[in-house]
């Protein structure tokens, strides 16, 4: 009897580690994702809001107005810039005018304009998106037959 325990037992560990054998694993054969060089990492991209306080048509920069100092922002040929909703061009720029949008920081103290807002935010849809509510459960444990 204890001899067909100890086969019994011998077998099923046998095939216990044959079925349990190292299995091909294919997520470290997946080659991961190269980013655009042309689009900067998000975390490099900085917010700016206030008023400008410079415009320089023919080097192409804005100066932001700051509390402390102020900024000079480079206008590059692929900067996103709107007014009022729409698509805008640099001579939007009016200086006293607000401003918002993304920059990329270039180096100490130099910016490259990614997207600008001139003149106030567009009001749009002003209310805020409805936070997904979470799906009730039913208590199935007291089920009525």
């Amino acid at each position: 009897m204890n001899k067909l325990i100890t086969r019994m037992l011998t077998v099923g560990l046998l095939t216990g580690l044959v079925a349990g054998a190292p299995l091909v694993n294919h997520a470290a054969d997946k080659k991961p994702k190269m980013e655009s060089a042309e689009k900067p990492a998000k975390s490099d991209l900085v917010p700016i809001r206030g008023k400008i306080g410079a415009v320089d048509k023919v080097n192409l920069t804005i100066t932001l107005e700051g509390k402390e100092k102020s900024r000079v922002i480079q206008i590059k040929p692929d900067t996103k810039m709107t007014k009022d909703g729409q698509p805008a061009t640099f001579e939007a720029a009016v200086v006293g005018e607000e401003i918002g949008g993304r920059v990329k920081k270039v180096g100490t103290d130099q910016y490259e304009a990614v997207s600008l807002r001139f003149g106030p935010k567009p009001e749009g849809n002003a209310e805020p998106k409805p936070k997904k509510k979470a799906s009730a459960k039913k208590d199935t444990s007291k089920e009525t037959q």
